[in-house]
């Protein structure tokens, strides 16, 4: 049928399920990460003041520090995770990506990022901490656990 995304494997391991632009790719932690989701693009989302989630970025333009959230539900404690995405408009201000208060780093250019975390806690709520009166768009954000 038009418009499934069928559930498919890999050499018998699961890769990717849903329906339409909304699926989720296991293995990828974050829910509409690319903000793609065209019904509404802010899905999984919670935005603060300044940001702004549009088909395919998620925009920020504030006078202080703002943030964009969203809860994790399958973050474990003491393991390790990289976070990736792009920056690009960037005209000043800093993101910083956090789990609840733990600090994973800091991005001040266009570009793409890769930052890794081992995480303090269970399931924490990933914050986008836009800094220092930010200007600039952000997407293709991903999660992922690292598996040694």
């Amino acid at each position: 049928m038009f418009g499934n995304i069928y559930y498919t494997t890999w050499f018998g391991q699961p890769q990717s399920e849903g329906y339409g632009s909304n699926y989720y790719n296991n293995g990828q932690e974050i829910i509409n990460g690319d903000f793609l989701n065209s019904a509404n693009p802010s899905f999984g989302w919670n935005v603060g003041p300044g940001w702004v989630i549009q088909l395919n970025n998620a925009n920020v333009n504030n006078n202080g520090t703002t943030q964009c959230t969203q809860l994790l539900g399958e973050v474990e404690i003491n393991e390790t995770y990289e976070i990736a995405g792009t920056v690009f408009n960037y005209t000043q201000g800093t993101l910083q990506p956090q789990f609840g208060g733990q600090v994973i780093g800091q991005v001040i250019s266009d570009g793409d990022f890769k930052l890794t975390v081992t995480s303090s806690a269970n399931n924490p709520t990933l914050y986008l901490y836009a800094i220092a009166n930010p200007q600039y768009s952000v997407r293709n954000l991903t999660l992922r656990k690292i598996v040694s």
